[in-house]
């Protein structure tokens, strides 16, 4: 029996890389708020985390499509 990780298939790989790539511009867009946190006024910091959560949503609803289980 092997331990070896089956590849993904093209529709998942794809899922799985653009997930990537959202989930690094969330860590990026949260990191520049918590620097700069008392440089940024409320409305600013509501938009970048209402945009962070938007696209952690975007995330869920990819690898959902691929058939990651998440909880309801």
């Amino acid at each position: 029996m092997s331990d070896k990780p089956k590849p993904w298939p093209h529709h998942a790989a794809w899922a799985r890389d653009d997930s990537a790539e959202l989930a690094d511009e969330i860590q990026r867009n949260l990191s520049t708020l918590i620097e700069a946190w008392f440089q940024v006024d409320e409305l600013s910091k509501m938009q970048i985390v209402s945009i962070a959560m938007k696209k952690a949503q975007t995330i869920c609803r990819k690898l959902e499509g691929v058939g990651a289980q998440t909880r309801p």
